[in-house]
């Protein structure tokens, strides 16, 4: 059964009432401990630990929405979601200083994330045909994304004048908010194949079938190296970027997650309103080039400004990307395996950024536009092989 234009809304509305939470939650997080810690390498330690469940359980979170519906599988860790994010309003309202309680629940909203995020991205194709797939992911991200331009704005102003303790009780309403839009969607049905055998085999036969499509395993591998490249430098550069060389507060990391999330929604639009099939993979690969030398930039900034405008042109190739990466994906898995599938892709996207964050936690304890030079010039190159690999394929292997 075909879902209706009306459940398509209900779905994007929730992901972008979600967006705004997770943005103060994240704002927020990562400016406490860097704060209470004053170490960048503290902050890359709790987001690498909150990061390795959340790419770890993708592959079963995935399995799981086929099994028991990705509408289903939603609203239960939305629900979850909630109520976890309400001991960090006691725990900051109290100003507790020690870090591993913020740390516990870091990695407990990870792992819950591991679950939802690929059943909410292999859901789109459940909604909608697949004639209008780039043009439905392009709205689904772009609702997502309007809703990141507001949300670490908000998270920004929140912390400077009220507090963190009510950024973190937003991020917990606006899951209650979320379950509720998914409640109005109509059910879809469960395949029924997906009862006959054990999680285990499910994912086991995905990830053969995975191994088996060479065009498939090139997207991992790009979606790999872009995590390693991309997490760090956003997660803990930024931060860095703001507290170390331009000596800001929050306003200036919340304006710089906010122009990024802007970047990408114009990078998003733009993709869904040119891409085609048969130019899907030269955009792609056109546009990580021309984004890791963007993002190389970044970390030259002499002025605010011209970080900030950086920042959003580095976001704008992201969404574009994100857009050709998840159609590209969708359009080559089976019905049946969405979730599976998805999840074990989605997994390769964050499967390195723990490392990612390590490593520019570090880093940026002796030099932070170190980070965006590092990582710029291993995209690139890195790229640049995967793009010859993807040039000796046969034909017949990319359709």
């Amino acid at each position: 059964m075909r879902s209706t234009p009306r459940d398509f809304g209900l779905f994007v509305a929730g992901q972008s009432l979600s967006q705004i939470g997770d943005q103060c939650y994240l704002i927020t997080l990562t400016w406490l401990v860097s704060q209470r810690s004053g170490s960048t390498a503290a902050l890359g330690v709790v987001l690498a630990l909150a990061a390795i469940p959340r790419a770890l359980l993708m592959p079963f979170g995935g399995a799981l929405a086929d099994r028991l519906s990705h509408r289903r599988v939603l609203i239960g860790v939305n629900l979850l979601l909630a109520i976890l994010l309400l001991p960090l309003i006691g725990l900051s309202s109290a100003g507790v200083d020690a870090l591993w309680p913020y740390a516990l629940i870091a990695v407990a909203v990870g792992a819950l994330e591991g679950v939802l995020t690929p059943a909410a991205y292999s859901m789109v194709p459940l909604l909608v045909p697949g004639e209008v797939l780039e043009r439905a992911n392009a709205i689904f991200l772009g609702g997502v994304l309007i809703s990141g331009i507001a949300g670490p704005a908000l998270g920004g102003a929140l912390l400077e004048r009220s507090g963190a303790a009510l950024a973190f009780a937003i991020d917990s309403a606006s899951f209650l908010g979320v379950a509720g839009l998914l409640w109005l969607i109509r059910p879809t049905p469960r395949p029924a194949a997906a009862q006959r055998v054990s999680l285990a085999a499910d994912l086991r036969a995905t990830a053969a079938a995975v191994r088996a499509d060479r065009v498939l395993a090139l997207y991992i591998a790009l979606l790999l190296l872009g995590n390693l490249a991309v997490a760090g430098p956003l997660e803990v550069g930024l931060v860095a970027m703001a507290q170390r060389v331009f000596l800001s507060g929050p306003g200036l990391l919340g304006t710089a997650m906010a122009l990024f999330a802007g970047g990408s929604l114009a990078g998003t639009l733009l993709a869904g309103t040119l891409a085609r099939p048969a130019w899907r993979q030269p955009l792609l690969f056109s546009g990580i080039l021309g984004t890791g030398v963007a993002l190389s930039a970044v970390g030259a900034s002499p002025t605010a400004p011209l970080f900030l405008a950086l920042v959003a042109l580095f976001g704008g190739g992201i969404g574009a990307i994100d857009v050709l990466m998840q159609s590209s994906i969708q359009q080559r898995a089976p019905r049946a395996q969405l979730g599976r599938v998805l999840g074990v892709t989605l997994c390769a996207g964050k499967l390195l950024a723990p490392l990612s964050t390590l490593i520019a936690g570090v880093v940026a304890e002796a030099h932070a536009p170190l980070i965006f030079f590092a990582a710029g010039a291993l995209w690139v190159t890195t790229t640049i092989v995967a793009l010859a690999i993807s040039r000796a394929m046969p034909a017949a292997a990319q359709a």
